[in-house]
């Protein structure tokens, strides 16, 4: 099994290559609408104007990252 950090840098590399990322880092501490401190998320991604025709503007995503050997459930999702 993968660290979570190799992980993560997959993920990243993925979101780059595959969704045409202009940005994309792990380990991203931001700030939430409800918490005092900024909390970390796995890998943030930034999708520039035009994402694969379907979306015109700019988009972030956050991706929380968890290597299972099983496949997901609808109880692993947050």
């Amino acid at each position: 099994r993968k660290t979570g950090i190799e992980l993560e840098k997959k993920v990243e590399a993925w979101a780059k290559r595959t969704l045409g990322a202009s940005h994309a880092e792990t380990r991203f501490l931001i700030n939430g609408l409800s918490a005092n401190r900024p909390y970390e998320v796995d890998v943030w991604i930034h999708i520039s104007r035009g994402f694969m025709k379907i979306f015109q503007g700019d988009m972030d995503i956050w991706v929380e990252c968890k290597d299972k050997v099983s496949t997901i459930k609808k109880t692993d999702r947050v």
